[in-house]
């Protein structure tokens, strides 16, 4: 079909017979003299890249060019599919769009057609990148020839939906996305059929000279080769090394872990950023070759140095060789500077001026000889000869100073822009693990390590946006890339400060509903502890005959003891913790409904626990009062209400059960919500009876108020050990006994599984006995109804950790506060703690930051 290669000049473009021209996609229109030209993998277009190659001319600013290698995408279709026709495909892209000094990227198949490109004419690649593909021969997996015979029989099927071609691909491939992948390839006919859009059936019978490599020669300039660590085309790269740098000895291989074959679709961030530090590193610095260039022909003139006083004949003609040659050199050493001038301006780096310099060291001691010339003779020509090669000499160093200077102000706007361009890169990659971690903590994945990571990196880049901006406010610069530049850097860096602004203020709220949940748990332990104690209280007779084991006595007051232990303790804990989570939630600043509801019921069950030991302690119950009759003293009036468990609402019994019974914990556990409606007010709980047997009640008790008048009181007895309770009057009129139709009080096994000891379940700081201080701060954490973490610092007088302060926190860490006591002599002594620029009570310090509570 197409006849043998022939290469023609015209216009300085190479031609090639058997080149096709590609199709292609271009991003931005920089006119920079270094684009990047793309070519994709085997089934691949340019469409692959469509992303990167966005983000691409964005981080760099160059022109992007994004192909279809020949049969692919919108490329011709050709019979002949090699690296050898695929290199002159992009031999006469990059010649037709006159591209100069072109960086290749390729991935796969498409990497071996940029190497085989920069193999065969280095002249038109500036640099390499390859994506997973090493310059060596590499059997192809068997998957691809199943890819070809999976399109086949999705073409012989004809199907009209791309679903129905993904069906059938299913059976080749069990990965959707490299399914998703294929399919992109698909574009529906005419007919309304599904099509491939590649020629599989030329692709599968040149698998083999895809998996090929055979190009030669040596390509010396800068080559990244980006591998997945996953991936089986990542092993030649260790295994044949010495191969690899032979062709491309001026390489480097960066390996992206935990990624396959398709390192630029897994991990499309770290691929953006090799290729945007390799393409952006050393781009503008001149070469040896071209600084030898530009001294080539400075170096090729001989510095004049004979000495024309020792020559008496001839003067005059030696003379005026002698002002000939100096001239000479003079303008060649101007057009030397002019063109390093030029270099600068055009931002091509140049390392030293010291070529020149040193010429013009040698070229001074001649001058001095031509100062000394036209002092010494008197014909008028040949001074005015000698004051001109004096003037155009000054005039060459004025014209070096100036270089210097201008190099220098070039060289501190490049570090500039290299800095800029440093801060972009870590913006981005701030912003990435940014969202990352807003990732792992929705889907509630340990972020630890990722936070540190974050606060490595947040002091660094403040430091060097902050010496950019210095730079940029005390210095003149009026290159307006930069200004503009200066510009993005602090609109992103202000963008960026809120955005760890509010991830911080987040984290502080997630560690304050953390510490929110462990003090309510530990307040609801303990009013659970308050209840099962109230309902074994209750259970206890209100009296005791004299006729009663000693062991019942015992197991009474240890009741009654145990009763008001937990009365004592609890009571000032409970309402110093919920006080403590009630200005915790009133200074937040988002209001989570959970935790104020929460808070809420817990305050009106402790309302309801409280009112409820008030009328039990009013209950006589010491187990050594008198009992000379069987009989019960009456319930107070308070307790007279009926019970919650009686058969039917309407039914009168003339006992009343107390309050307490109330308390009796359910057969089952009660969640939350169902516990706080139980436990509803003291007016539900007491009014459960209907308005007629409470009338009747009321009648009732004045009656027996008015008949106990006309009694004589019976005589009493002494206890047998005194009490402090005041005792009970005997009754005027014997009770009924309790009905039987009562329904029993059935009590909970959770309830009996929770620690009457929960005083003691709990971890104490110890003190040093010889520190007073140490003493006094074990009494306040000891003391204090919240778990709090304290370690004292090793070799550090009045130094301490406290909580959570140990923990990595988004802009914290390990934080030693310094503490100090202060004894007086009428009051109790007191622990400050030094907080900012002054000293605070440690207690109240402990109470108000939340984020101390310990785990």
């Amino acid at each position: 079909m197409f006849s043998s290669r022939f290469i023609s000049q015209v216009r300085g473009i190479r031609h090639y017979s058997k080149a096709v021209d590609l199709s292609f996609e271009k991003y931005g229109n920089n006119g920079h003299i270094s684009p990047i030209v793309i070519c994709h993998g085997l089934f691949g277009s340019k469409n692959n890249w469509k992303s990167l190659a966005k983000a691409l001319e964005q981080k760099t600013g160059r022109d992007i060019y994004a192909v279809d290698l020949r049969n692919h995408g919108d490329s011709p279709q050709s019979q002949e599919h090699n690296y050898k026709v695929m290199s002159q495909d992009l031999v006469q892209f990059i010649s037709r769009h006159k591209l100069t000094d072109s960086i290749l990227v390729g991935h796969s198949m498409g990497g071996k057609a940029v190497m085989s490109t920069a193999l065969e004419s280095p002249e038109l690649v500036s640099k390499l990148v390859v994506v997973d593909m090493p310059p060596v021969p590499i059997k192809l997996g068997r998957s691809f020839r199943k890819y070809v015979q999976a399109m086949k029989e999705i073409e012989e099927s004809k199907v009209s939906k791309q679903s129905e071609a993904d069906a059938i691909l299913a059976q080749y491939e069990k990965d959707q996305g490299i399914r998703m992948f294929l399919l992109t390839n698909m574009k529906r006919s005419s007919e309304g059929v599904q099509k491939f859009r590649v020629p599989y059936q030329i692709l599968g019978d040149s698998l083999e000279n895809i998996s090929d490599f055979s190009a030669t020669g040596q390509y010396d300039r800068p080559t990244l080769f980006i591998a997945g660590g996953s991936s089986p085309y990542s092993t030649p790269f260790i295994e044949q090394k010495k191969e690899i740098e032979n062709l491309f000895p001026n390489s480097t291989l960066e390996i992206i872990e935990k990624t396959g074959h398709w390192v630029h679709a897994e991990r499309p961030d770290a691929v953006l950023k090799l290729i945007t530090s390799f393409v952006k590193e050393h781009l503008n610095v001149m070469t040896v070759n071209q600084q030898d260039t530009l001294y080539s022909r400075l170096y090729a003139l001989k510095v004049p140095k004979e000495d024309l006083k020792t020559f008496q004949d001839g003067f005059p003609s030696r003379l005026d060789t002698y002002i000939q040659n100096i001239t000479e050199w003079i303008e060649t050493g101007h057009l030397t500077a002019f063109e390093i001038e030029q270099h600068i301006k055009d931002d091509l780096e140049i390392e030293t001026l010291e070529p020149l310099e040193d010429k013009m060291r040698e070229m001074q001691d001649t001058i001095e000889t031509c100062i000394e010339l036209s002092e010494e003779t008197m014909e008028m020509q040949y001074k005015l000869k000698l004051t001109k090669v004096q003037s155009e000499w000054s005039g060459l160093q004025h014209f070096i100073r100036s270089l210097k200077s201008l190099m220098n102000e070039a060289q501190g706007q490049r570090e500039i822009r290299r800095c800029m361009e440093s801060i972009l890169i870590q913006m981005d990659s701030l912003s990435l693990m940014i969202f990352e971690f807003q990732e792992r903590r929705q889907q509630h994945v340990a972020f630890e390590s990722l936070l540190v990571d974050i606060d490595n990196q947040v002091g660094p880049l403040f430091n060097d946006v902050e010496r950019v901006y210095q730079r940029m406010t005390s210095e003149t610069i009026q290159d307006d890339l930069l200004i503009r530049k200066h510009q993005l850097i602090q609109e992103r860096w202000e963008s960026l400060r809120v955005e760890i602004d509010e991830l911080k203020t987040e984290l502080k709220e997630d560690r304050w509903l953390a510490v929110f949940k462990q003090v309510a748990d530990q307040v609801e332990g303990m009013m659970d502890g308050l209840e099962k104690t109230i309902y074994q209280y209750r259970q206890t007779p209100q009296s005791t005959c004299s006729t009663s084991s000693t062991d019942s006595s015992a197991s009474k007051s240890s009741i009654e003891k145990n009763f008001d232990a937990k009365f004592k303790y609890y009571t000032p804990s409970i309402d110093k913790m919920l006080n403590m989570l009630g200005s915790g939630i009133a200074s937040r600043v988002s209001k989570d409904s959970t935790t104020i509801s929460r808070h809420q019921r817990m305050l009106q069950r402790w309302e309801q626990l409280k009112m409820t030991m008030d009328h039990l302690r009013q209950r006589p119950m010491s187990p050594a009062r008198s009992c000379d009759t069987p009989f019960k003293s009456p319930e107070p009036d308070f307790l007279r209400a009926s019970s919650p468990f009686a058969l039917e609402r309407g039914t009168t019994t003339p006992w009343r059960a107390s309050p307490i019974e109330q308390m009796a914990p359910s057969k089952y556990r009660r969640s939350p919500i169902e516990r706080s409606s139980w436990r509803s007010s003291p007016v539900e709980k007491y009014s459960d009876t209907s308005s007629v047997d409470s009338a009747r009640e009321e009648k009732r008790v004045q009656k027996r108020a008015s008949m106990g008048g006309m009694r004589s009181s019976p005589m009493m007895r002494r206890a047998v050990t005194p009490s402090l309770i005041p005792r009970p009057k005997t009754p005027s009129e014997i009770p009924r006994p309790r009905s039987s139709m009562t329904r029993k009080v059935v009590s909970n096994e959770k309830h009996k599984a929770v620690d009457s000891s929960l005083l003691n379940h709990r971890k104490y700081y110890k003190a040093d006995a010889k520190d007073e201080l140490d003493i006094e701060i074990a009494a306040l954490i000891n003391a204090s109804p919240v778990t709090i973490h304290c370690q004292r610092a090793p070799q550090a007088q009045g130094k301490y950790y406290f909580g959570n302060e140990l923990t990595p926190s988004l802009g914290g860490g390990k934080k030693i506060y310094t503490c100090k006591l202060m004894t007086y002599r009428n009051k109790k002594n007191k622990v400050l703690v030094r907080v900012g620029g002054g000293w605070q009570d440690l207690e109240i310090f402990l109470l108000e930051h939340m984020n101390l509570v310990g785990n």
